[in-house]
């Protein structure tokens, strides 16, 4: 069900305990000055970091999804800990995100369905098959992407305020990328060929699920600062040469290195201009 976005704050022994966990940055928000700005860059710029704090909710629940089915499928204890330390690295970067927006003069309108992001077993899978499920889509797809756009956009950024902003965000992302390959190393010898083969369908159709992010969209490097790269974006065209070369580069090759393979076809849905 599709809902507005919107995010509230407790205040009290929540935000205590929470700043336990992740403490307030001194971040340099004055920094952000819409006047020096036409609408037009701010209309986008607002979209844009609105856009993070909903994805970043997302995220939240995503990794609520692959912490349960680490603990369901008694993965080791420490990469379970590992996980739930994530959840509040996602709460941070949806602060971080609303924050921006807000000093950019407010959030964009935006709907979200959570829905989506939640996730329960299907019939006839495993623990520990659900488990693998869940890291591949969630670390070794989506955190791939989202880790591949900030790094680009942290080098695109000068003006302090977005590159400390994504210096926040990517000292994060990187452990969140990194549990793929830790649950891989440990899981791996226990897949059999139908279940790589699985494995395969399960990637493509995670990746399928981004293509809108490149498909059709005409890719440009990283160029020159421009007024969107001030504020802490990329334009479309930049967006899809990023996630593209992360999507072929960082997640189908490697994964195809060990036997995590999409088909001709898949391979044709996902990528075809």
């Amino acid at each position: 069900m599709r809902q507005d976005f919107v995010l509230d704050w407790l205040g009290g022994a929540a935000e205590k305990r929470f700043r336990r966990a992740r403490p307030e940055e001194d971040l340099p928000w004055e920094t952000f000055r819409p006047s020096d700005y036409d609408e037009r860059v701010l209309t986008d710029a607002r979209a844009w970091w609105t856009e993070l704090a909903a994805n970043e909710l997302a995220a939240v629940i995503q990794f609520s999804s692959v912490l349960s089915a680490l603990a369901c499928s008694q993965a080791p204890l420490d990469l379970v800990g590992m996980t739930s330390d994530f959840l509040a690295d996602e709460c941070a970067h949806v602060e971080l995100g609303a924050r921006a927006a807000m000093t950019l003069g407010g959030a964009a309108p935006r709907t979200v369905d959570f829905e989506q992001a939640m996730r329960t077993p299907p019939p006839g899978l495993t623990p520990a098959q659900w488990a693998a499920e869940r890291v591949l889509r969630v670390s070794c797809v989506a955190e791939v992407l989202a880790e591949s756009a900030a790094a680009r956009t942290y080098l695109a950024c000068t003006e302090p305020l977005p590159r400390a902003l994504y210096t926040s965000i990517l000292r994060d992302e990187v452990y969140h990328k990194q549990l793929g390959a830790l649950y891989i190393e440990y899981a791996y010898e226990t897949w059999d060929e139908a279940e790589r083969e699985r494995l395969g369908r399960v990637v493509a159709d995670e990746l399928l699920k981004f293509r809108g992010l490149w498909g059709g969209v005409a890719r440009d490097a990283v160029g020159p600062t421009i007024p969107e790269h001030k504020l802490g974006f990329l334009k479309p065209a930049e967006l899809a040469s990023v996630t593209l070369e992360a999507a072929l580069t960082k997640i189908v090759k490697p994964l195809a290195e060990i036997d995590i393979v999409l088909t001709e076809a898949e391979h044709e849905r996902i990528f075809a201009a």
